[in-house]
């Protein structure tokens, strides 16, 4: 893999510096979210509070259907239609509620999360009254309203936190934009090196056809010295007029002039 970026250096360095600017980018664009918690506790009705031994005090008078009622207003808290309501009252951030985690009572967890650290603190405190409202109209029922001293109310026994950077998404995105860009500037290396590799296959079959044609052209062997075909050597005296003689004297007659022919038949 080494040996690839070095020998492709003029493909990589461009390819890894812009995963870098991408990864900067990614940092400097992706807004820092604030988070901001409050729980609620359910509470008995008053009328339930003032039986024997609670002495009115709803601390003392927990029971069994406060944990089913905070679940039922987890549920609806985290509804559209409850994300529509607070939208309209000016939430914009992402809100959510869930029973409070390791609880041993009926307590509900409030969360809201944005970009603007003070309107996601103004968000909770806007989302906690919301969650009281919602608990008194979950259990009216308009054809038989029950009086308000016997319905369960709502306490916030932790207020709403100073909203906390949540570093770790942030952190997260970035990483995930660096690990893409690093392998998609690896992976274009990889794809112009293929791409050299065969153009110079290409080349190299082209030219060996081009060398194979020149070769087998009929041209190519013009102009080129053969070597003559060797006479057999001749027996006899050179004459002037009519080139060597046998040594006895006498020609072939397939040799002869036309008229010595005639004249050795007669």
């Amino acid at each position: 893999m080494f040996r690839l970026l070095i020998r492709r250096w003029y493909a990589a360095i461009p390819a890894f510096l812009l995963a870098g600017a991408l990864t900067a980018l990614a940092y400097t664009g992706i807004a820092v979210t604030y988070q901001s918690q409050s729980t609620l506790s359910m509470l008995n009705s008053p009328d339930a509070s003032a039986v024997a031994p609670h002495l009115g005090n709803p601390f003392l008078s927990f029971d069994s259907s406060l944990t089913p009622t905070a679940d039922f207003l987890a549920r609806r808290l985290s509804s559209d239609q409850s994300a529509a309501d607070l939208r309209a009252r000016g939430v914009t951030e992402t809100v959510g509620a869930k029973l409070a985690d390791n609880a041993s009572g009926p307590f509900v967890t409030l969360i809201v999360t944005g970009t603007d650290q003070a309107h996601v603190l103004a968000s909770m405190k806007t989302f906690d009254d919301y969650a009281a409202e919602q608990l008194q109209v979950m259990q009216q029922d308009p054809k038989a309203p029950l009086s308000t001293s016997s319905l369960i109310r709502s306490a916030v026994i932790v207020p709403p936190q100073t909203p906390v950077a949540q570093s770790k998404s942030r952190i997260e995105a970035v990483a995930a934009v660096a690990a893409v860009s690093t392998v998609a500037a690896f992976l274009s290396v990889v794809g112009i090196d293929a791409a050299l590799a065969r153009r110079r296959g290409r080349r190299a079959r082209r030219a060996a056809a081009e060398a194979t044609a020149a070769t087998d052209s009929p041209d190519a062997t013009e102009g080129t010295d053969q070597p003559a075909e060797a006479e057999p050597p001749l027996d006899g005296d050179w004459d002037p007029s009519g080139g060597y003689l046998p040594s006895d004297g006498f020609l072939p007659f397939e040799d002869m002039a036309p008229a010595d022919r005639e004249a050795g038949k007669s």
